[in-house]
């Protein structure tokens, strides 16, 4: 029996021949653009989310009478508990694009699983897929196998029901992919007969040999994206064409790019080969001392470090005021700074506050001071510690912060 189920959600609640559906096109909270919800003019999304939640609400009674029309996450878990296959007080996992109709859907069903299934719901939301281009695209579905193969990662193939059936119909396959990359079965359903098919894994192994040898090609690739063909040597050359599984050949004009597809995104990213392939980090005695001192946060400390670096790479233009928070000090104005600050989280106990610098060339990121403490922090940084000074000796912990 399952004791966890984990899925892809989509918008399939938004058809029309669905509970859901229809009160929805019968009310005039979203507009509809084929079956995508949408927000009417100059309705703010959270405020028409939950005007939307408390209208379907009162419809939570009759999912149990009518369990093929309300979605196909239903009709999954329906099938499972019907055939005896789900525990009870399951957790259902539900990752979710970053869209109205995939974040509304995904509410409701909350709601939903934990009345009829006793379920403990936990969302995940990726990004929209980034059409715009295939490089663009490959980034995206990247990421999303990444968010996925971190799930599966610490759940047992045994207790833990795969149905990656919502969404975009490509991350279905992608979906698979990473389920067979981490030994889980695929489940699926036939809707119209409620037939559940469970598709075996495929043997997927990655050859380490190769991402050691190609460390310096795969490095490039992750931090430019793209390399011209006719710039790599024999042996690159070589290796893309024996490892084709791994990127993509494009054709720009009379330039023939190469860059790594979804699966080669996915497999650089892994914990595995992280501490080969991604950015160095690297600490200087002085925050090494602070990491030290505070064994109890280390964990807390590398997690803010890897998210100060997932901002850098990705959202640096939105996330000024976290990833240059010294332009919230008026006495630093003027005066020449060796680093940046970098305001993260707070876990109750602890906030993270870093003083770094990021060097292209080298693909490393400097930490030359670190703060646990709020108050000593808006303190020392406005008198310019851990700014203005490099304290150097610094100690690599790559390995640690991917592990």
């Amino acid at each position: 029996m399952y004791a966890t189920v984990v899925m892809t959600g989509g918008i399939s609640l938004f058809s029309p021949i669905n509970i859901f559906g229809r009160k929805t096109r019968e009310s005039s909270t979203f507009l509809f653009e084929r079956q995508n919800p949408a927000l009417p003019e100059g309705v703010p999304e959270k405020e028409a989310l939950e005007r939307w939640l408390q209208e379907m609400e009162k419809l939570l009674g009759g999912t149990r009478n009518n369990p093929k029309n309300v979605s196909a996450e239903y009709s999954m878990l329906y099938a499972l508990k019907q055939q005896g296959l789900l525990k009870e007080e399951p957790e259902v996992v539900i990752i979710h694009t970053a869209t109205l109709g995939g974040r509304a859907a995904a509410l409701l069903l909350q709601k939903i699983f934990k009345r009829d299934f006793n379920a403990r719901v936990v969302l995940e939301e990726v990004g929209e897929l980034d059409v715009s281009s295939r490089i663009k695209l490959n980034r995206s579905l990247g990421e999303f196998m990444q968010v996925l193969g971190g799930i599966l990662r610490s759940r047992d193939s045994f207790t833990t029901c795969f149905a990656p059936i919502g969404g975009y119909k490509v991350m279905t396959s992608f979906g698979y992919i990473v389920g067979s990359f981490f030994g889980f079965k695929t489940a699926y359903l036939h809707e119209d007969n409620q037939v559940l098919h469970q598709i075996p894994p495929l043997p997927v192994a990655i050859d380490q040999d190769f991402i050691r040898k190609n460390e310096g090609l795969l490095r490039r690739l992750l931090r430019e994206q793209t390399v011209e063909w006719s710039g790599l040597n024999s042996d690159q050359q070589q290796a893309i064409e024996d490892n084709s599984f791994f990127f993509e050949r494009i054709r720009e004009g009379s330039e023939e790019l190469i860059s790594l597809n979804a699966f080669g995104y996915f497999i650089c990213h892994d914990p595995r080969y992280a501490p080969w392939l991604q950015s160095r980090v690297k600490l200087s005695r002085k925050a090494m001392e602070t990491l030290k001192q505070y064994p109890d946060a280390e964990k807390f400390i590398y997690q803010q470090i890897c998210q100060l670096i997932y901002l850098h790479k990705n959202d640096p233009n939105r996330r000024q005021g976290e990833l240059k928070h010294e332009a919230a000090f008026s006495t630093l104005t003027g005066k020449k700074l060796l680093f940046s600050l970098f305001k993260g989280a707070s876990n109750g106990r602890y906030v993270f506050r870093a003083a770094w610098r990021y060097e292209e060339k080298e693909d490393s990121y400097y930490i030359n001071y670190l703060w646990l403490n709020h108050n000593l922090y808006e303190r020392q940084a406005a008198e310019g510690i851990g700014l203005l000074k490099d304290y150097s000796a610094y100690t690599d912990i790559s390995e640690k912060i991917y592990e």
